[in-house]
Protein backbone atom coordinates (compact mmCIF):
# COMPACT_ATOMS: atom_id res chain seq x y z
CA UNK A 1 0.00 0.00 0.00
CA UNK A 2 1.57 3.36 -0.97
CA UNK A 3 2.00 6.33 1.71
CA UNK A 4 3.26 9.81 2.48
CA UNK A 5 4.94 10.57 5.26
CA UNK A 6 4.41 14.43 6.40
CA UNK A 7 4.73 16.89 8.97
CA UNK A 8 2.88 19.80 9.91
CA UNK A 9 4.53 23.42 11.39
CA UNK A 10 3.67 26.66 12.28
CA UNK A 11 0.45 25.80 9.63
CA UNK A 12 2.53 24.45 6.98
CA UNK A 13 1.82 20.57 5.94
CA UNK A 14 5.08 19.16 4.42
CA UNK A 15 4.44 15.79 2.11
CA UNK A 16 7.98 13.99 1.37
CA UNK A 17 6.82 12.14 -1.74
CA UNK A 18 10.59 10.00 -1.75
CA UNK A 19 8.92 8.25 1.22
CA UNK A 20 6.58 6.76 -1.13
CA UNK A 21 6.75 2.45 -1.48
CA UNK A 22 7.98 2.80 -5.00
CA UNK A 23 10.33 5.94 -7.15
CA UNK A 24 8.00 5.05 -9.81
CA UNK A 25 4.79 6.96 -10.45
CA UNK A 26 1.23 4.75 -10.78
CA UNK A 27 -1.96 5.54 -10.14
CA UNK A 28 -1.75 4.30 -6.90
CA UNK A 29 0.33 7.22 -5.99
CA UNK A 30 -1.74 9.79 -7.19
CA UNK A 31 -4.72 8.24 -5.50
CA UNK A 32 -3.23 8.35 -2.26
CA UNK A 33 -1.74 11.73 -2.98
CA UNK A 34 -5.32 13.14 -3.67
CA UNK A 35 -6.42 11.69 -0.23
CA UNK A 36 -3.86 13.00 1.53
CA UNK A 37 -4.11 16.21 0.39
CA UNK A 38 -7.52 16.58 0.60
CA UNK A 39 -7.20 15.57 4.66
CA UNK A 40 -5.28 17.92 4.83
CA UNK A 41 -6.72 20.84 3.20
CA UNK A 42 -10.01 19.66 5.66
CA UNK A 43 -7.79 20.52 8.69
CA UNK A 44 -8.48 24.39 9.20
CA UNK A 45 -5.14 24.78 10.79
CA UNK A 46 -3.35 24.06 7.85
CA UNK A 47 -2.49 27.24 5.63
CA UNK A 48 -0.48 25.39 3.21
CA UNK A 49 0.57 22.27 1.58
CA UNK A 50 3.82 21.24 0.13
CA UNK A 51 5.11 18.60 -1.85
CA UNK A 52 8.73 18.30 -1.86
CA UNK A 53 11.24 15.40 -2.39
CA UNK A 54 13.97 15.28 0.23
CA UNK A 55 15.89 12.06 -0.73
CA UNK A 56 15.30 10.94 -4.29
CA UNK A 57 13.21 14.16 -5.45
CA UNK A 58 9.86 14.12 -7.58
CA UNK A 59 8.74 10.30 -8.54
CA UNK A 60 9.93 8.97 -11.74
CA UNK A 61 8.48 8.11 -14.72
CA UNK A 62 7.98 4.20 -15.42
CA UNK A 63 9.37 2.55 -18.20
CA UNK A 64 7.17 2.26 -21.32
CA UNK A 65 5.43 -1.13 -20.49
CA UNK A 66 4.32 -0.34 -17.57
CA UNK A 67 2.89 3.40 -18.60
CA UNK A 68 -0.78 3.70 -17.29
CA UNK A 69 -3.43 2.72 -19.84
CA UNK A 70 -5.85 4.98 -20.73
CA UNK A 71 -8.44 4.31 -18.01
CA UNK A 72 -5.49 4.74 -15.18
CA UNK A 73 -4.32 8.08 -17.18
CA UNK A 74 -8.21 9.43 -16.77
CA UNK A 75 -8.41 8.32 -13.38
CA UNK A 76 -4.39 10.25 -13.06
CA UNK A 77 -6.31 13.21 -14.54
CA UNK A 78 -8.88 13.17 -12.38
CA UNK A 79 -6.42 13.09 -8.93
CA UNK A 80 -4.24 15.80 -10.32
CA UNK A 81 -7.75 17.79 -11.25
CA UNK A 82 -7.87 17.80 -7.87
CA UNK A 83 -5.20 18.78 -6.62
CA UNK A 84 -5.21 21.62 -8.83
CA UNK A 85 -8.61 22.74 -7.07
CA UNK A 86 -7.60 22.69 -3.81
CA UNK A 87 -8.82 25.05 -1.80
CA UNK A 88 -5.52 25.14 0.14
CA UNK A 89 -2.79 26.41 -1.52
CA UNK A 90 -0.54 24.07 -2.95
CA UNK A 91 3.17 24.63 -3.45
CA UNK A 92 5.77 22.10 -5.63
CA UNK A 93 9.06 22.62 -3.64
CA UNK A 94 11.82 21.00 -6.33
CA UNK A 95 15.33 19.76 -6.26
CA UNK A 96 16.97 17.25 -8.36
CA UNK A 97 15.50 16.50 -12.03
CA UNK A 98 11.84 16.96 -12.02
CA UNK A 99 10.42 15.12 -15.76
CA UNK A 100 7.59 14.03 -17.54
CA UNK A 101 4.94 12.68 -14.43
CA UNK A 102 6.79 14.48 -11.95
CA UNK A 103 6.86 17.66 -13.88
CA UNK A 104 2.78 17.17 -14.48
CA UNK A 105 2.32 16.72 -10.61
CA UNK A 106 4.42 20.27 -10.34
CA UNK A 107 1.95 21.53 -12.67
CA UNK A 108 -1.58 21.06 -10.89
CA UNK A 109 -0.34 22.72 -7.92
CA UNK A 110 -0.03 26.11 -7.78
CA UNK A 111 3.07 27.73 -7.10
CA UNK A 112 6.50 26.45 -7.86
CA UNK A 113 9.54 26.86 -6.22
CA UNK A 114 12.80 24.97 -6.87
CA UNK A 115 16.43 24.93 -5.93
CA UNK A 116 19.13 26.40 -8.57
CA UNK A 117 20.18 23.10 -9.09
CA UNK A 118 17.13 21.81 -10.45
CA UNK A 119 16.65 20.58 -13.97
CA UNK A 120 13.41 19.61 -15.69
CA UNK A 121 12.23 17.81 -18.84
CA UNK A 122 9.85 16.12 -20.66
CA UNK A 123 10.99 13.73 -22.90
CA UNK A 124 7.62 11.79 -23.51
CA UNK A 125 7.79 12.05 -27.08
CA UNK A 126 11.22 10.51 -27.06
CA UNK A 127 9.07 7.45 -25.77
CA UNK A 128 6.01 7.68 -28.72
CA UNK A 129 3.56 9.19 -26.34
CA UNK A 130 2.69 12.67 -24.90
CA UNK A 131 2.17 14.37 -21.12
CA UNK A 132 -0.98 12.67 -20.40
CA UNK A 133 -2.44 14.08 -16.95
CA UNK A 134 -2.92 17.83 -18.14
CA UNK A 135 0.70 19.09 -18.77
CA UNK A 136 -0.65 20.15 -22.82
CA UNK A 137 -3.19 22.24 -20.95
CA UNK A 138 -1.30 23.64 -18.46
CA UNK A 139 2.40 24.18 -19.78
CA UNK A 140 1.64 26.64 -22.40
CA UNK A 141 -0.38 28.75 -19.92
CA UNK A 142 2.27 29.60 -17.58
CA UNK A 143 4.96 29.61 -20.65
CA UNK A 144 3.19 30.69 -23.58
CA UNK A 145 3.27 28.31 -26.78
CA UNK A 146 6.50 28.70 -27.59
CA UNK A 147 8.26 27.26 -25.11
CA UNK A 148 6.05 24.97 -23.73
CA UNK A 149 6.02 23.20 -27.54
CA UNK A 150 9.82 23.54 -27.08
CA UNK A 151 9.75 21.87 -23.87
CA UNK A 152 7.47 18.95 -25.04
CA UNK A 153 8.51 18.30 -28.21
CA UNK A 154 12.11 18.65 -27.95
CA UNK A 155 12.32 16.42 -24.92
CA UNK A 156 15.86 18.47 -23.26
CA UNK A 157 16.45 19.13 -19.91
CA UNK A 158 16.63 22.79 -19.01
CA UNK A 159 17.98 24.88 -15.85
CA UNK A 160 15.77 26.10 -12.81
CA UNK A 161 17.17 30.01 -14.36
CA UNK A 162 15.66 28.82 -17.91
CA UNK A 163 12.38 27.56 -15.66
CA UNK A 164 12.16 31.11 -13.78
CA UNK A 165 12.22 32.71 -17.44
CA UNK A 166 9.77 31.17 -18.50
CA UNK A 167 7.35 31.30 -15.84
CA UNK A 168 7.19 27.79 -14.88
CA UNK A 169 8.93 28.32 -11.88
CA UNK A 170 7.74 31.71 -9.49
CA UNK A 171 10.73 30.90 -7.48
CA UNK A 172 14.41 29.87 -7.33
CA UNK A 173 16.10 29.10 -3.93
CA UNK A 174 19.77 29.90 -4.04
CA UNK A 175 20.40 28.58 -0.85
CA UNK A 176 18.44 26.51 1.64
CA UNK A 177 14.94 25.83 -0.15
CA UNK A 178 12.80 24.65 2.96
CA UNK A 179 13.55 27.97 4.74
CA UNK A 180 13.17 30.15 1.19
CA UNK A 181 9.73 27.94 0.48
CA UNK A 182 8.32 29.68 3.84
CA UNK A 183 9.48 32.68 3.18
CA UNK A 184 8.09 32.59 0.04
CA UNK A 185 4.66 31.34 1.41
CA UNK A 186 4.24 34.02 3.52
CA UNK A 187 5.27 36.93 1.22
CA UNK A 188 3.46 35.90 -1.74
CA UNK A 189 1.04 32.64 -0.83
CA UNK A 190 -0.51 34.00 2.18
CA UNK A 191 -1.67 37.29 0.11
CA UNK A 192 -2.85 35.92 -2.94
CA UNK A 193 -4.61 32.09 -1.87
CA UNK A 194 -4.73 29.72 -3.77
CA UNK A 195 -3.65 29.91 -7.90
CA UNK A 196 -4.86 27.00 -9.85
CA UNK A 197 -3.32 26.58 -13.27
CA UNK A 198 -6.14 26.45 -15.32
CA UNK A 199 -7.16 30.06 -14.31
CA UNK A 200 -3.48 31.36 -15.33
CA UNK A 201 -3.59 33.26 -18.75
CA UNK A 202 0.13 35.01 -18.97
CA UNK A 203 1.13 32.44 -21.74
CA UNK A 204 -2.53 32.77 -23.44
CA UNK A 205 -3.21 36.67 -23.34
CA UNK A 206 -2.62 37.13 -27.07
CA UNK A 207 -4.44 34.38 -28.87
CA UNK A 208 -3.49 35.68 -32.31
CA UNK A 209 0.48 35.88 -30.92
CA UNK A 210 -0.49 32.21 -29.75
CA UNK A 211 -1.43 31.09 -32.93
CA UNK A 212 1.29 32.56 -34.48
CA UNK A 213 4.11 30.78 -32.79
CA UNK A 214 2.05 27.64 -33.15
CA UNK A 215 2.11 28.08 -36.88
CA UNK A 216 5.90 28.92 -36.90
CA UNK A 217 6.81 26.30 -34.79
CA UNK A 218 5.30 23.65 -37.67
CA UNK A 219 7.34 25.24 -39.86
CA UNK A 220 10.69 25.23 -38.27
CA UNK A 221 10.08 21.65 -37.22
CA UNK A 222 9.28 22.48 -33.38
CA UNK A 223 6.05 21.49 -33.60
CA UNK A 224 3.79 18.08 -33.91
CA UNK A 225 4.70 15.52 -36.51
CA UNK A 226 1.85 14.02 -36.95
CA UNK A 227 0.18 13.09 -40.31
CA UNK A 228 -2.16 15.11 -42.51
CA UNK A 229 -2.77 18.67 -42.52
CA UNK A 230 -4.46 19.01 -39.27
CA UNK A 231 -2.76 18.27 -35.75
CA UNK A 232 -4.52 16.51 -33.57
CA UNK A 233 -3.04 16.91 -30.19
CA UNK A 234 -5.01 18.88 -27.68
CA UNK A 235 -2.47 21.55 -27.36
CA UNK A 236 -2.28 22.63 -31.50
CA UNK A 237 -6.11 21.74 -31.63
CA UNK A 238 -6.73 24.31 -28.58
CA UNK A 239 -8.84 22.21 -26.28
CA UNK A 240 -9.39 22.35 -22.75
CA UNK A 241 -9.95 18.46 -21.22
CA UNK A 242 -7.39 18.24 -18.93
CA UNK A 243 -7.04 14.58 -19.94
CA UNK A 244 -4.16 15.01 -22.28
Amino acid sequence: MQEFLYECEDGLAWIDLSTANSEFFSLEFATVLDEVIGRLADQTEIRAIVLFGKDRGYPRGNPIADRPDVSESEKISEDFNRIENCATPVIAAFSGVVLNEGFELALAAHFRVCTSTTRFGQNYISLGSIPCFGGTQRLPRLTGAKSALEILLNAQIFSASQAKSIGLVDYVSQDDLKADTIQFIESVVAESGPRPTRNMVSGVTDPKKYQAQMAEAKKTGGACRSSGSTCACRMCAGRTNYAA
